[in-house]
């Protein structure tokens, strides 16, 4: 599974922005949007908002892919999160839209 690129929050905790995610209140002090800017946004596909933890899914399955839709959909949430871009390939400065690199049970099979 591709967990995406990770976030440094502090010398010992690292946060990944995955297709589901439990945020407790101590995520908020390292985000750049608020709770209430999450809950607000559109592309959620479930959002649960309890006393412990905000739970927000993205995308239906974990990711797999760091490119294409799913690597533009982690794009969206490190923007959301921290106000940063990321992108794939490294220096690339987008996301490209075929598979590019990684893993090769991940890569297309080609004839």
């Amino acid at each position: 599974m591709n967990p995406g690129r990770p976030k440094k929050l502090t010398n010992r905790i690292n946060f990944y922005p995955t297709a589901e995610m439990w945020l407790g209140p101590h995520f908020w002090q390292y985000a750049k949007c608020t709770k209430e800017e999450a809950l607000a946004t559109d592309f959620f596909l479930e959002k649960r908002d309890t006393p412990h933890y905000l739970y927000l899914k993205c995308w239906p399955e974990p990711f797999t892919r760091p490119d294409g839709e799913q690597g533009r959909m982690q794009q969206r949430l490190w923007k959301l999160f921290f106000h940063e871009d990321c992108e794939w390939p490294p220096g690339s400065g987008t996301i490209c839209d075929e598979p590019m690199y990684g893993p090769p049970e991940l890569m297309p099979k080609t004839s």
